[in-house]
């Protein structure tokens, strides 16, 4: 307490986790009226070493799974001027808990 008589003390929990994540990538580079097209899709697989087991949080169940794994899908578009970008995410694999997730992107230069 620094003196202060409005200092509210509060506990909480100290929780480690030690996470080792690989990755692999496969595109294909195409061209097409100006515009050079890199369609793509990515695996990622995540193991989660140090593992704090059951734990809640807020009352809400985080998951103890050691092993997961994502996939993402993409597609970016460029030009001189411009470029786009969009992906798409499933996480969740070999896991209890699932998650989608998305990209859009749009760059121009002037």
């Amino acid at each position: 307490m620094n003196g202060n008589a409005d200092a509210v003390d509060v506990s909480g929990n100290d929780v480690s986790l030690t996470q080792l994540s690989s990755g692999l990538r496969l595109a294909h580079l195409s061209q097409m009226d100006g515009f050079d097209m890199r369609s793509y899709i990515a695996g990622r697989l995540f193991w989660n070493i140090d593992d704090p087991g059951e734990l809640t949080v807020d009352g809400q169940f985080i998951s103890d799974d050691e092993m997961s794994a994502s996939v993402t899908l993409g597609m970016d578009v460029r030009s001189e001027a411009m470029q786009f970008g969009i992906e798409g995410t499933y996480d969740g694999f070999f896991s209890e808990d699932n998650a989608i997730g998305g990209r859009l992107s749009f760059g121009y230069q002037f």
